[in-house]
């Protein structure tokens, strides 16, 4: 789990790999999604598709997201098409230490 700051961006990464084949090789989904959600439990759901999620290269992508308010956060990847595969990723947000409480 990483730690971040409110008001500070925070990369979510994930590769896609093709496990039918082998070795094992970085592939592009059909479908890409990353469902974010606060610790108040609202959720967003970002899409490659709405060109919301970033390529990096074959099987690679990221998502840039600002917490907005202190505690766990969590986020989920969901690839689809071919390769079909769901990756969560936690971070914790403190307050920022600028801002008077």
């Amino acid at each position: 789990m990483t730690m971040n700051f409110v008001g500070t961006p925070q990369r979510i990464s994930v590769q896609a790999w093709n496990k039918e084949v082998a070795p094992p090789q970085l592939a592009d989904p059909t479908t890409l999604a990353c469902t974010v959600q606060d610790p108040q439990g609202n959720q967003i759901t970002y899409t490659l598709a709405a060109s919301q999620i970033v390529r990096d290269g074959v099987g690679l992508y990221h998502l840039d997201v600002t917490p907005t308010i202190p505690g766990g956060w969590q986020s989920w990847w969901v690839a689809g098409g071919a390769l079909v595969a769901t990756a969560p990723f936690l971070f914790q947000v403190a307050p920022d230490p600028l801002t008077p409480s």
